[in-house]
Parts: C-alpha cells; sequence; structure tokens
C-alpha cells in the first residue's frame, strides 16, 4: 500500500483538495466552490472538512505523510504568515 499525501489548492473562486501517492497517482480530488460570502472560518472549515474525509478514505492504504496548502498570496517566510492575499 502506498503512503500518501494531501494536496489543497485554495483560489479565489474554487477549493481543491486531492489525495496523492508518494508515486504521484491522484487517488481522489475534491473540488468545492469558495465561498466567500460565508466568510472565512466557513471556508477554513470545507477544506478541513474535505481533508479529513479524504485522510479517512485512503486511511488503510498506506501512511499518511503530510499535507500542503497552496493560497495566492505573499507569504512572510520569518513568520509563516500570509501578508496579502491577491484579490478578486
Amino acid at each position: 500500500m502506498p503512503d500518501y499525501s494531501i494536496g489543497v489548492d485554495m483560489g479565489g473562486t474554487n477549493l481543491r483538495i486531492a489525495a496523492i501517492t508518494t508515486e504521484g497517482q491522484l487517488l481522489e480530488k475534491i473540488t468545492l466552490g469558495v465561498k466567500v460570502a460565508m466568510g472565512r472560518d466557513y471556508v477554513i472549515g470545507e477544506m478541513c472538512d474535505a481533508i479529513h474525509r479524504l485522510t479517512e478514505q485512503y486511511r488503510g492504504t498506506g501512511r499518511f505523510v503530510g499535507a500542503g496548502i497552496g493560497v495566492p498570496g505573499i507569504i512572510d517566510m520569518e513568520t509563516g504568515m500570509m501578508r496579502k492575499s491577491a484579490k478578486r
């Protein structure tokens, strides 16, 4: 059973979450619309729910080795905090 990771692409209109093996095979991809009007906590909750769903679903297939999240914006590398997010 291959180990896997979760990748998240948080865009201005779409949120894509994928489970990918360490060999690069796509196991599954979830695409959601970003509901900005619902607020950031709602969007983060949707993202976390999708990550949890995928990790639960693929728990038996291999070891979960980590997750990465990509967002459009400027990151302060010293603090790891986003300083400016791209506007639509």
